[in-house]
């Protein structure tokens, strides 16, 4: 049911070095990288997402965007539909830049499990503040069809150190 809905996929990130010589994996967190992973395999599957990659920091935002195409060439992916969210300095920026430019309705908050229940709710406190109605469900929710076309779902996803890919209840 989710693969054929308009969806929004937000990968929370973290900086990126200004000048680095480095490859890609090397510039950016262990954790950041199990974040797009799966970023990545949920927009594969959605084949009507776009893809929000938070990346902050003082660097140019032509230096992120060539950091997100060398990804999308490295991993097969339609670039034409991935985004950066550059300007964001925390949460609370990642969420209110990712509402003004998602725009489907339903919403995939792909980040740490640690921080998880932080980042939603910090959704959850913008979306109140807009007056949007919305519900927070489960991937399983999302594909069991609980879609009302007045809400929108709010899907967290949370990614761990303790495994590399998720079980395969979290398949959309």
């Amino acid at each position: 049911r989710a693969r054929g809905q308009e969806s929004s996929i937000v990968v929370l990130g973290q900086g990126r070095p200004e000048k680095s010589d480095w490859p890609r994996r090397y510039q950016t967190t262990p954790s950041f990288q199990m974040r797009l992973q799966e970023g990545a395999r949920l927009y594969k599957e959605l084949p009507r997402a776009r893809l929000f990659i938070s990346l902050a920091g003082e660097v140019d935002v032509a230096i992120k965007q060539k950091y997100l195409d060398a990804y999308a060439k490295d991993h097969g992916l339609v670039r034409e539909r991935m985004h950066v969210i550059s300007e964001a300095r925390d949460t609370s920026d990642e969420a209110r830049l990712a509402l003004d430019r998602a725009r489907a309705k339903i919403l995939f908050v792909v980040t740490s499990a640690s921080h998880l229940p932080r980042a939603i709710k910090i959704f959850t406190k913008e979306l109140e503040h807009r007056k949007v109605p919305y519900r927070v469900v489960t991937v399983e929710g999302v594909e069991r069809g609980c879609l009302n076309s007045n809400e929108l779902l709010l899907v967290p996803v949370p990614v761990s150190y303790t495994h590399l890919t998720l079980p395969t209840i979290y398949s959309v």
